[in-house]
């Protein structure tokens, strides 16, 4: 393994892209990418090639090379629905996405089932639907800051996500995208945030605070609800819109709000007191 040479190609040609620990799906930018940590390539063969580009301009083929547990593929381009087995996808625990990735296509890498750390590359602007979902001893996730859209149900039930530190870039959060992450316990959400898609963080109930940036305009349904007859740990909700966000009462549902401090901006107070949904705070209190 050691003798394998690295690839080195020229940038006008094809570009070295990588990621640690990953498996090919449907792309249309610079997607051929992959590194695992432990085991063979696909197909067990190093230095192999992975014929799964079409329709690209610049190569037809990917070449792959293994060197001291890494796995190095050049190109780019479209590529068709490639899955390396279970086998290999179960052998993955950590994944790196390059920071010459831009998008993260739906459906990219669910149900990794021994996936423990993620980190996302600075350039990489949206995560798409599905692409992380179901990766239940998921623990470590680490965004890039030019992220500015996560869609539905990104990590829908990544059970083992306790805290989630988004990047200042980010302005959407779709709907369901942490739906069922039971150990969630907070949650800050960036100033440049301005929509909250329908539960987005639905079921998590061991959620003990929240923080909803300046720039919010619309929370979703269900954006913060539990299960009927689930205890609620929540203690605390903090807001720093002035104006409150217009809101419905499935917002909070079946969370008990009597014991819950509500934390608005200076100035404040009356228009939140009055408002559908955040009156129902038991606590309403200025920062």
């Amino acid at each position: 393994m050691n003798n394998i040479p690295l690839i080195t190609l020229k940038p006008n040609s094809t570009e070295i892209v990588k990621i640690q620990t990953g498996w090919f799906g449907w792309g249309d930018r610079r997607e051929a990418f992959f590194v695992w940590d432990e085991g063979p390539i696909w197909d067990g063969n190093p230095g192999g090639i992975l014929r799964s580009l079409v329709g690209t301009p610049v190569s037809t083929n990917v070449q792959a090379t293994i060197f001291n547990n890494e796995l190095i593929v050049s190109g780019f381009g479209r590529m068709q629905n490639f899955n390396p087995g279970i086998t290999i996808i179960n052998s993955i625990t950590n994944m790196i996405i390059g920071d010459v990735i831009t998008e993260i296509n739906n459906q990219q890498f669910p149900n990794h089932l021994n996936l423990t750390s993620l980190r996302i590359g600075n350039q990489v602007t949206r995560i798409g639907n599905h692409a992380f979902r179901n990766c239940p001893v998921l623990t470590s996730v680490t965004f890039g800051n030019n992220v500015r859209t996560i869609w539905n149900n990104s990590f829908e039930i990544c059970i083992s996500l306790t805290s989630v530190t988004f990047p200042n870039s980010l302005v959407e959060l779709g709907s369901a995208v942490f739906w069922g992450c039971t150990g969630l316990t907070s949650i800050v959400i960036p100033n440049n945030v301005t929509t909250i898609g329908t539960s987005c963080f639905g079921n998590c109930p061991s959620l003990t605070s929240i923080t909803i940036g300046s720039s919010i305009v619309s929370v979703g349904g269900s954006s913060f609800n539990i299960g009927v007859g689930v205890p609620s740990v929540l203690q605390t909700v903090t807001i720093l819109r002035p104006q409150p966000p217009v809101i419905n009462n499935t917002v909070f549902q079946n969370r008990p709000l009597q014991n819950v401090i509500l934390q608005v901006p200076r100035g404040s107070l009356s228009l939140y007191q009055n408002a559908v949904g955040w009156r129902d705070f038991g606590i309403i209190q200025e920062l």
